[in-house]
């Protein structure tokens, strides 16, 4: 679950025209030719939504109202924004600035809740400015019953992120 809400992120992210990979261990920091942003998740978990798990109800044109059972994954993502020094601070604090527009402007099936930014700085052992963002976010995961009149008591969290 937490590969497919990483790529998910990821997508997002390239999408908006980022250049953003997942981080790499700490060893293996490289020195960025050009912009770009790394992606970890610091921590997830998975919530009750309802009691019971329940949501809701979703109207499928199909089937008709269905019940929407499931759980709130709250997820912290770490996002680490790497510059060139032949970019200068400006040139990482520029990039920053595209990645927290790509946040504002939204993630399928997610929400943001909250981010924050600390100050660039320089890390003399990549040769690179970087800032590091954190990002919160929510997002709703949930089972439908095979049909109208079956009901979700309870499952595990795997599969698709919807």
């Amino acid at each position: 679950m937490t590969k497919e809400l990483t790529d998910r992120f990821l997508a997002a992210l390239a999408a908006a025209g980022v250049r953003a990979r997942a981080a790499y261990p700490a060893e293996k920091a490289v020195r960025p030719a050009a912009p770009e942003t790394t992606v970890s998740l610091e921590k997830a978990s998975a919530l009750p939504a309802g009691l019971g798990g329940y949501l809701g109800a979703l109207d499928d044109p199909e089937t008709g109202p269905r019940a929407l059972c499931g759980r709130r994954l709250e997820a912290v993502f770490r996002l680490r924004v790497a510059s060139p020094v032949s970019l200068g601070g400006e040139g990482c604090a520029a990039e920053a600035d595209r990645v927290m527009d790509a946040l504002l402007a939204g993630i399928d099936g997610m929400e943001l809740r909250a981010f924050s930014a600390e100050p660039c700085g320089f890390d003399p052992g990549t040769d690179c400015f970087f800032c590091v963002l954190r990002a919160e976010m929510r997002a709703l995961l949930y089972a439908l019953p095979a049909s109208a009149d079956e009901t979700v008591g309870d499952f595990e969290l795997e599969g698709e992120l919807h």
